[in-house]
C-alpha cells in the first residue's frame, strides 16, 4: 500500500511494507545495529549482506524510489537507477530530537518506522516556499506539516525539504532507519 500527500509542490510518499512485524521485530534482535548511525559515523546499511532483512528492506526501498519517482515525476524510472549513499539506524530516547535540516546532495531521503509511539517523535516537514508567508492560511510566517508514523511504514521525500524529528516525549525509544539516495551517474546526468 503507498499514499501520497499533495503538500505545496513537494512530492511525499508513505509506504507500508506488508510484513512489518516480522521485519521490525527481527531488526530489534540485532545488538550490532545500536550505534550504526551518524553521529558514529556508521552506515547501518553496511550490514545489508549480513543481516537477510536489511537486504529485503534494501531492495523494497530501491522498488519503492522507482514507483515514487515514476509517479511523481513521470518518468519511467527503475530501481536499478537508484542506490543508497548513506544511512542511519537511529534509537531516540526521552526528549531527543533532531533539528531542522536537510539532506543536501540527495535524491532521496527515506525514513522507515521500526519502533514508534505516539508522542515519540513525529516528523515535521516544512514548506520550502516559507519565506512567502502570506501563502499561509493559518496566520504561520511558513507552512507545516506534523505527521505521526507508523510502525512499517516508510516516507520518502527529496533531499532538499527542509524536516526535523519532534522531540520524544514517551519513555520509549523511537527507532528507525534512515538512508540517503541518488541516481546512478548515467541516469542523473540525462535528467539534470
Amino acid at each position: 500500500m503507498e499514499k501520497y500527500l499533495k503538500l505545496w509542490a513537494t512530492p511525499i510518499a508513505i509506504f507500508q511494507h506488508p510484513d512489518f512485524e516480522r521485519i521490525n521485530a527481527e531488526l530489534l534482535s540485532y545488538p550490532e545495529l545500536r550505534g550504526m548511525n551518524f553521529m558514529n559515523k556508521k552506515d547501518a546499511w553496511d550490514l545489508v549482506d549480513e543481516i537477510p532483512v536489511m537486504k529485503t528492506l534494501y531492495d523494497w526501498k530501491l522498488e519503492c524510489a522507482a514507483k515514487y519517482a515514476t509517479d511523481c515525476f513521470g518518468v519511467d524510472y527503475k530501481p536499478e537507477y537508484f542506490f543508497h549513499t548513506h544511512g542511519s539506524i537511529n534509537f531516540r530516547g526521552h526528549g531527543e530530537e533532531a533539528p531542522l535540516h536537510t539532506h543536501r546532495l540527495t535524491t532521496i531521503v527515506t525514513t522507515y518506522y521500526i519502533d514508534v509511539h505516539d508522542n515519540c517523535g513525529d516528523l515535521r516537514i516544512i514548506d520550502p516556499r516559507s519565506t512567502l508567508g502570506w501563502i499561509s492560511l493559518d496566520k504561520k510566517g511558513y507552512n507545516q506539516f506534523t505527521y505521526t508514523p507508523k510502525n512499517g511504514e516508510m516516507i520518502m521525500f527529496p533531499g532538499w525539504v527542509t524536516h526535523a524529528v519532534l522531540h520524544n516525549k514517551t519513555d520509549k525509544e523511537r527507532v528507525a532507519l534512515t538512508s540517503n539516495m541518488r541516481l546512478v551517474r548515467e541516469i542523473e546526468e540525462n535528467v539534470y
